[in-house]
């Protein structure tokens, strides 16, 4: 074996496992199992739990253009909670996802969510979210609201099977 095969060889054995994955792919399964699930209930809502998918300082932009800076805290997260409660917003669904790869380790999500309103209602959701790859897991940098008529999802509004 000529030395140059082996070490082709013994780089493709040791490269971490996120190098062969599709990050892609990988950001929008833990968007829908880890992060999605969290959102279902507003009297579930665990600050600890919304707070760990989000990088210390990150950015939500309005819909106005408004960018609005946050530090990240599970006190902050339970302020935003106690302020849903005076709203209508009641909890929400994951209806559809999208996933582009911007590089290796940073991915911009657009999600479509059936938002559960208190009088029994729903009402469609739509975000742009991006997301760095830290390890094993995912990190928003940035939430951005967006117009669900300019969000061209695949699902159409149906809400994504079970």
């Amino acid at each position: 074996m000529r030395p140059l095969s082996l070490l082709v060889i013994v780089l493709a054995i040791s490269l971490p496992s996120f190098a062969l994955a599709d990050p892609a792919d990988d950001a929008r399964q833990w968007f829908e199992s880890e992060y999605a699930p969290l959102w279902v209930s507003l009297e579930e809502l665990d600050a600890v739990r919304v707070h760990e998918a989000y990088s210390n300082n990150f950015h939500q932009l309005t819909y106005t253009g408004d960018v609005v800076p946050h530090d990240n805290s599970i006190g902050w997260w339970e302020e935003q909670f106690v302020t849903y409660g005076t709203t209508s917003w009641r909890g929400g669904r994951l209806n559809d996802i999208e996933a582009y790869l911007i590089n290796p380790r940073i991915v911009m999500l657009e999600v479509e969510w059936e938002q559960s309103l208190a009088d029994g209602s729903t009402a469609p959701g739509c975000f742009t979210y991006i997301a760095v790859g830290m390890g094993d897991s995912w990190k928003f940098t940035s939430v951005a609201v967006v117009s669900c008529a300019d969000h061209q999802l695949r699902n159409g509004g149906a809400p994504l099977a079970e």
